[in-house]
């Protein structure tokens, strides 16, 4: 229906800028401040997105 294409449309919207302007919580969701190292709703960490199969290598 046309509310249900409208709200996708907004979270869409909400996303998207999300990632221009801020860090989303891969625990709840929750949109936070791009400088935040811990989500401010559920207090998960915001960490960088690891690169799978990259180990370090220790010398």
């Amino acid at each position: 229906s046309a509310s249900d294409s409208d709200r996708l449309e907004a979270e869409i919207e909400r996303v998207r800028k999300g990632m221009a302007e801020g860090r989303t919580c891969s625990e709840c969701g929750h949109l936070n401040v791009k400088k935040s190292r811990f989500c401010t709703s559920c207090g998960g960490r915001l960490g960088e997105v690891a690169t799978a199969g990259v180990n370090p290598v220790s010398a």
